[in-house]
C-alpha cells in the first residue's frame, strides 16, 4: 500500500520530465493527475515494463554510427552528396572530425596508458566485431573485448604490441567482462590500425 502511494506520488514528481513515463504509471495504477492518496479497495491494472532495457548489441551500432565520418562530419562539410564526393577525392583529410574540447594537463595525467602484446585472441559468441583478447600488460594480463573482428583476425593479432586505456571503468560486452581500450587510430573510410610503438617496448611500459 505504501509502495503504491510513493509509485503514484513519483509519477506526479516526474511528469515534467517524463511525462510519457508518467502516464504510463498512472494508467498502471488507474488514477488520474490529482490523485490524493488511494482508498481501500482500489483495484490497479496490469503491470507493465516503464522502460525497455538497451543491450549490449544496440549500444554497438549507435557507436558504429556514431564513428562514421560521414555521419558526424559537422554540417559544414556534409553539403549535398556531389559536394561530398569532392571533398572525398580531394584527400582523406576532408571529412575530418572537428578537435575536441580542451581539457587540462591534470585531467590527462589520469589516463593510465601502457603498452601490451597480445597473446590470445578469440571471437565472441553472437558478436560479428568483436574480439575477446588477452593482453599481457607486464606485471598483470587482462581480457579486453575490441570491435575490430572486420579489420583483422586473431591469427594475424598473436604477438601484436598495442596500446592500452588500462584504467578505463570494466563494461560487460556480450557476456565478457572487459578490463581496458585498445587504442586505434581510424582513417577517413573506417579502416582501423593499431597505435603502437616503432620499436618492441617492455609490457607495461606508459604512453605519456
Amino acid at each position: 500500500f505504501s509502495a503504491l502511494n510513493i509509485t503514484a506520488y513519483l509519477a506526479e514528481a516526474i511528469e515534467p520530465f517524463l511525462p510519457e513515463t508518467a502516464h504510463n504509471i498512472r494508467e498502471m495504477l488507474r488514477i488520474d493527475a490529482m490523485f490524493k492518496g488511494f482508498l481501500d479497495g482500489h483495484e490497479i491494472g496490469e503491470a507493465k515494463l516503464l522502460f525497455t532495457k538497451v543491450e549490449d548489441e544496440e549500444v554497438e551500432k549507435q557507436m558504429e554510427k556514431l564513428a562514421k565520418p560521414e555521419s558526424s562530419a559537422p554540417l559544414s562539410l556534409q553539403g549535398t552528396k556531389s559536394e561530398a564526393s569532392s571533398r572525398v577525392e580531394s584527400g582523406p583529410l576532408s571529412l575530418q572530425r572537428p578537435f575536441k574540447d580542451n581539457i587540462n594537463f591534470d585531467d590527462f595525467m589520469k589516463m593510465d596508458i601502457r603498452v601490451g602484446t597480445i597473446t590470445e585472441a578469440e571471437k565472441v559468441k553472437k558478436a560479428d566485431k568483436l574480439l575477446q583478447l588477452t593482453v599481457d600488460l607486464g606485471s598483470e594480463t587482462r581480457t579486453i573485448v575490441s570491435g575490430i573482428a572486420e579489420h583483422y583476425s586473431t591469427e594475424d593479432l598473436i604477438g601484436k604490441q598495442v596500446t592500452v586505456l588500462c584504467n578505463l571503468e570494466p563494461r560487460k560486452l556480450k557476456g565478457v567482462m572487459s578490463q581496458g581500450m585498445i587504442l586505434m587510430a581510424e582513417d577517413s573510410n573506417g579502416k582501423l590500425m593499431f597505435v603502437s610503438p616503432e620499436a618492441g617496448f617492455e609490457n607495461g611500459a606508459e604512453v605519456r
